[in-house]
């Protein structure tokens, strides 16, 4: 836990899912008090996630960010003052080829991620997730079911502009399968951000990238900074900034490494990590 912490923190970068939102997918009502508290002291606030930027950019309006945040796991770099993209490295066409053509020889379930649509195949097992994201969007007053496409394998791919691809691979075998062949391709980067799926970027992309173009833009050093998240796709973050902190739903990978813990994305973690960090925000 955090105790008797007393360094600056200029800014606070926060994971989403697992981190920020509860499991019903919500901010809790502490935590976005706590966070808008913090801002009003003049930390700097980002969000670092997997989603694409129409998954994000709500919960980025309640909390009343004015400038970057992180999308596509540091594919792409978005100011939510004016939707502006300050960075974007996307898959190549080739390269989204191939991986969804092996996709199709070994029958993997996947999504194709762009900057405003999700691309899903046939019978996907995490699109009924959609319409739980449909409905709490619609609930902050704005629907994203627009935003969101079913297709089937046959889709053609070279209109596409992909940053992320998500792959589900339900045995181990085919885990490590799809592993081995993102390791002898140039030109992917892949990780993790829930069990039995692989999140594959363009090489040199990652969250911990993301977060350097947020701090060169507010010009915060990196030292200055305290990431929270929950699993292994926050690794590259936790490793470059001053201040690190899991939550106690974190997987094993990420709670290794973390400097500090904080209760549960359930358990009001957040409020409680910037109450016991009260010193740092001067």
């Amino acid at each position: 836990m955090i105790q008797n912490v007393n360094r600056k923190i200029s800014l606070l970068s926060f994971d989403i899912d697992g981190t920020l939102l509860n499991s019903d997918s919500n901010m809790s009502v502490s935590t976005i008090s706590a966070i808008q508290d913090v801002m009003k002291r003049g930390v700097k606030v980002t969000l670092s996630t997997g989603r694409v930027p129409p998954m994000l950019k709500s919960y980025a309006n309640i909390l009343g960010i004015k400038g970057p945040y992180v999308a596509g796991n540091g594919s792409i770099v978005v100011n939510n003052a004016d939707n502006q993209i300050l960075f974007s490295k996307p898959l190549t066409d080739g390269n989204l080829l191939k991986l969804c053509d092996y996709c199709k020889k070994f029958q993997l379930h996947y999504t194709v991620q762009t900057n405003r649509f999700l691309y899903y195949t046939k019978d996907n097992p995490r699109i009924p997730i959609l319409d739980k994201y449909n409905k709490i969007s619609k609930q902050y007053g704005k629907s994203q079911s627009e935003y969101i496409t079913i297709h089937n394998h046959e889709f053609d791919y070279m209109y596409l502009r992909a940053y992320k691809v998500i792959v589900l691979t339900p045995t181990k075998e085919q885990f490590i399968m799809l592993q081995r062949y993102l390791d002898e391709n140039e030109g992917f980067q892949y990780t993790y951000s829930m069990a039995n799926s692989i999140e594959i970027t363009a090489k040199g992309t990652s969250k911990g990238n993301g977060i350097r173009l947020v701090a060169d833009y507010y010009n915060i050093p990196l030292e200055e900074i305290c990431a929270f998240g929950d699993y292994d796709n926050d690794i590259s973050i936790f490793k470059l900034v001053g201040m690190n902190v899991a939550m106690a739903n974190s997987s094993e990978n990420l709670k290794k490494i973390a400097m500090y813990h904080t209760a549960s994305n359930d358990n009001e973690g957040i409020a409680k990590a910037l109450k016991a960090m009260d010193k740092c925000f001067y």
